[in-house]
């Protein structure tokens, strides 16, 4: 399934192309309090309804598909949400003036999708859980977490979350229900002070999950399945990685 920002990209790539050398290139702009990250989803209309689209389809073709960007604003304790298809954001309440984002409190530091468009999940520090909203009913509930955490991302073994936590020098795997909200957490500890992350997949097309760490100079790759650290790679020189490099129990320059 492509991804829902690569398809983005996409889009503006080929109205780029499209456009004459002398046109100049749409541009959307929108005013956001304090974002710290975003994600996309997929929606399309079908008459009166509208319901959650493969984010494949919202490739600028067809009108019906509406890609729409929902935005963390930390210490606003809301969700921006702008339709990207027509440029116009979403206002979630017509009564008080400007446009209304979806407020939920705490503070809102991450932000993933569900690959097929059917919930957003946010991660709060602050109060430590994860808010489910249904990106059409705009509806949410929050889930709490037994740590603070620092990113998140969606999963497609399980299905689960995964989050970051620094401070506890691992990761929680948050399992999925069949109706998409969190059910239970597992603790992962992989040392370090694990902070950003990706899934990826293998040249065997087996998932794991490439980790970064806040004070650490080496990346953290981690099996997707039995959520263990299997290889660290230093990002500096070997003389400043951190790292083991000849397994000799010495480090850095004394390696």
């Amino acid at each position: 399934m492509r991804d829902p920002k690569i398809a983005a990209v996409l889009a503006l790539f080929a109205t780029a192309l499209l456009s004459s050398c002398t046109d100049p290139l749409p541009s959307i702009a929108f005013s956001l309090s304090d974002p710290g990250a975003f994600a996309f989803v997929c929606l399309q209309q079908q008459g009166n309804e509208v319901v959650p689209a493969d984010p494949a389809d919202c490739d600028g073709t067809n009108s019906s598909f509406r890609l729409t960007a929902f935005v963390a604003n930390g210490p606003a304790g809301d969700i921006s949400i702008m339709d990207l298809t027509s440029g116009d954001p979403v206002d979630t309440d017509p009564m008080i003036p400007g446009h209304t984002g979806l407020y939920i409190g705490g503070y809102p530091q991450d932000i993933v999708a569900a690959p097929d468009s059917t919930a957003l999940y946010v991660l709060d520090p602050v109060e430590t859980g994860i808010v489910t909203i249904d990106p059409i009913t705009l509806e949410f509930s929050r889930f709490p977490i037994p740590y603070s955490g620092a990113r998140m991302t969606f999963l497609a073994e399980g299905p689960a979350l995964l989050v970051t936590l620094p401070g506890k020098g691992a990761l929680l795997r948050v399992a999925l229900g069949a109706d998409g909200l969190p059910i239970e957490v597992e603790l992962h500890e992989i040392g370090g002070t694990p902070f950003s992350l990706e899934p990826i997949l293998n040249a065997d097309g087996l998932p794991f999950v490439a980790v970064g760490h806040q004070e650490q100079h080496y990346l953290s790759l981690v099996d997707g399945t039995a959520m263990t650290e299997v290889w660290r790679v230093g990002l500096l020189q070997p003389c400043r990685d951190g790292l083991d490099n000849d397994d000799d129990g010495l480090l850095d320059r004394d390696d």
